[in-house]
């Protein structure tokens, strides 16, 4: 019988995974809108979006402002600017109600020809006594100090109030209320 030697060898094996993060390869190009409704008594608010991060806050007495910033990841400034446009806020005035409305042209990707989703941030202050009415498919609400009646519906996002007055309808699929 023959007899075999071995040497055992110790081996290291390293595994991992590598991650595209696009938002380090992609500078951020953002536009800001300002828009200011001048309302009477009674005003009301409503918001309808396809996706945004929405912050209500407690304003002047006899007006309702909108600051909205759209915000994408490309280098490429005709794709932004597509992007931007894919997106625009719809406004519309009755009396003491004041509707803002995004809704966008599709659904879009990394590698696709339709332009980007961009990320949308809204901050709305409105009177005290503001009734709310906001609707978002997609995003985060917050409600800071306004009495009045409110629904406020998010399919996937948190909803936070705070020092607020009034009946109140929250619902939302996927996050949380506090």
């Amino acid at each position: 019988s023959t007899f075999h030697k071995f040497r055992i060898l110790p081996v290291i094996m390293v595994t991992g995974i590598v991650t595209f993060a696009p938002s380090s390869l992609f500078s951020e190009t953002s536009v800001t809108e300002t828009r200011t409704f001048s309302v009477g008594d009674n005003p009301h608010l409503v918001v309808e979006v396809s996706h945004a991060n929405i912050d209500v806050r407690s304003g002047e007495s006899d007006t309702i402002g909108f600051n909205i910033r759209w915000t994408v990841r490309t280098n490429d400034e005709d794709k932004a600017k597509k992007s931007f446009a894919a997106f625009p806020a719809e406004f519309q005035q009755d009396g003491a109600s004041v509707t803002l409305k995004i809704k966008g042209s599709g659904k879009s990707s990394l590698f696709s020809s339709k332009p980007s989703t961009p990320d949308i941030d809204i901050t709305v202050t409105a009177p005290p006594g503001t009734v709310a009415s906001i609707d978002s498919a997609s995003g985060d609400l917050s409600l800071k100090g306004i009495d009045g009646d409110h629904s406020l519906n998010t399919a996937s996002g948190d909803i936070v109030i705070e020092s607020l007055a009034g009946d109140l309808r929250v619902d939302t699929a996927s996050g949380d209320i506090q």
